[in-house]
């Protein structure tokens, strides 16, 4: 799984750090779960405003619909 590889793996994201993705379509949602499972505290860009009540469901503590939002949040991945 290519958000999984990208999250975990490679990103190594784990508990207490700050994950930001971009999309919450499924490889948004299957990478933003893993990385909530691992302890992250996520952060999604997402236009679609009426997916936002599923991602927060799911575990993401942050939604916006344009990543210029997130500036100066100093994300960890």
């Amino acid at each position: 799984m290519t958000s999984y590889h990208a999250i975990i793996k490679a990103g190594g994201a784990a508990a207490g750090m700050k994950v930001g993705v971009i999309g919450y379509g499924g490889l948004g949602q299957i990478g933003t779960r893993a990385a909530v499972l691992k302890g992250a505290e996520v952060h999604i860009v997402e236009p679609k405003h009426e997916v936002w009540e599923l991602a927060t469901a799911t575990g993401v503590v942050g939604c916006v619909a344009d990543a210029d939002e997130w500036a100066g949040q100093n994300s960890d991945l």
